[in-house]
């Protein structure tokens, strides 16, 4: 880019984040986080993301939460539902705690939070604790769920047919919620 003349922007970082994060490259995630000053590219919420992702992915919690506190926007409800997630992966109930707090004050605040949401993040909690397979948690926590009147609709399975243009192949699969047909055009 450089030898042409063409200065990197934002979707350029959040495409180079990405890729750090699938490929699990945290030194080289975290400099390019730190080369968009030099840029001047402002970080937005997705580039945040990225590096809570890719924190997260290898078990470095303690370093996503602070970095999320650290950010220079306010860190919305995907990027501790991403910090949560990744303390169930990785088995880290006191940290998951800590998270789940900041995500259910996050919904006091919110008054569209929809009820869905919630019963998500606290099913989230739940799963926390069933990893470290501590069921009394896991029980509060269904308790709470049933005490403040938050449910859910169950989902119900759907197949979708879809069929490939190229070799004219059908594939069936499962899937939750709503029935769709995909058919794939040249």
């Amino acid at each position: 880019m450089k030898a042409n003349g063409v200065k990197p922007n934002a979707v350029t970082f959040t495409g180079l984040l990405s890729a750090c994060c699938h490929a699990e490259l945290v030194e080289e995630g975290l400099c390019l986080f730190n080369l968009m000053e030099r840029f001047r590219v402002e970080p937005l919420i997705q580039h945040y993301g990225c590096i809570v992702d890719l924190l997260g992915q290898i078990g470095h919690l303690e370093e996503a939460y602070e970095f999320i506190v650290g950010m220079q926007v306010e860190g919305d409800a995907v990027l501790w539902r991403s910090l949560l997630n990744a303390c169930k992966v990785h088995g880290d109930v006191v940290m998951g705690e800590k998270v789940a707090k900041v995500l259910l004050g996050i919904q006091t605040e919110a008054s569209f939070v929809s009820k869905i949401d919630a019963y998500e993040d606290y099913i989230a909690l739940s799963n926390v604790y069933a990893s470290a397979e501590r069921w009394e948690d896991v029980e509060m926590v269904r308790q709470a769920i049933k005490a403040k009147g938050i449910e859910t609709k169950p989902g119900r399975k759907v197949d979708i047919k879809c069929v490939c243009p190229v070799c004219k192949q059908e594939k069936k699969k499962e899937i939750r919620c709503g029935e769709l047909e995909i058919s794939l055009e040249d």
